[in-house]
């Protein structure tokens, strides 16, 4: 079984990190799959680039303790935004590019 987080975004876009929830890392095969889509404007379709943050199939998501705690997107009365104590803020930098579909099947299902 695999417990995951599904990100998408824009290929380009301005979003360089994604939120980790930490009750993902308490499951065993915990992983975070970010999908970066670019529409292809001749043929109106999708090309995608896949991007994987987690654990092996059956091993516990252990995270980087490097991770910043996240804030909330909202400030209170005096502008103070708290933090999301269970989430982390994980960079794109410490995702792993995957090839493709086949082999992001092969990461999330050890195949």
């Amino acid at each position: 079984m695999r417990h995951i987080q599904l990100k998408t975004s824009i290929k380009g876009g301005s979003t360089r990190t994604q939120k980790l929830n930490l009750a993902l890392t308490q499951k065993v095969g915990g992983c975070i799959i970010w999908i970066e889509r670019e529409e292809c404007p001749d043929s109106q379709q999708f090309k995608f680039e896949y991007l994987f943050y987690g654990s092996k199939a059956n091993e516990r998501f252990v995270i980087d303790h490097d991770l910043k705690v996240a804030k909330s997107t909202k400030a209170n009365a005096k502008g103070f935004k708290s933090e999301r104590k269970n989430i982390r803020v994980v960079p794109k930098s410490k995702f792993t590019k995957v090839s493709d579909m086949r082999h992001l099947m092969h990461l999330l299902f050890d195949l």
